[in-house]
């Protein structure tokens, strides 16, 4: 791994693939003004950023995408995966209360999820 001042610069992983992303090979990435990586070429993923620079769609080599909505705030509201082969997943968040799919998923508390 290589950097230039504070940012990653090229990666080269050796190892056996997992979970459909490529772990061998190098590959650099790209930033966008604001110091965000928009393009990791190692694994082939887009990442796009709203205004206030949190990421809004996440786009995989595959054709898998994360699509995620945040209020004014920056708080996320929801984040929708949709696999290249199968259907969306849809986590909705409320103020510590997470469903997925429309059923209760779990709700985070200061002790802990």
């Amino acid at each position: 791994m290589d950097y230039i001042g504070n940012r990653i610069n090229n990666v080269t992983a050796l190892g056996q693939g997992s979970m459909g992303y490529r772990q061998t090979g190098s590959g650099g990435f790209v930033y966008d003004a604001a110091g965000n990586i928009i393009y990791d070429a190692l694994r082939g993923v887009k990442v796009t950023y709203n205004a206030l620079s949190l990421p809004r769609l996440i786009e995989a080599a595959d054709g898998t995408e994360i699509t995620i909505v945040y209020d004014a705030t920056g708080n996320k509201l929801s984040e929708t995966i949709t696999p290249y082969n199968g259907p969306a997943t849809e986590r909705k968040y409320y103020s510590g209360l997470e469903v997925v799919d429309g059923a209760f998923f779990q709700l985070q508390h200061s002790q802990g999820d």
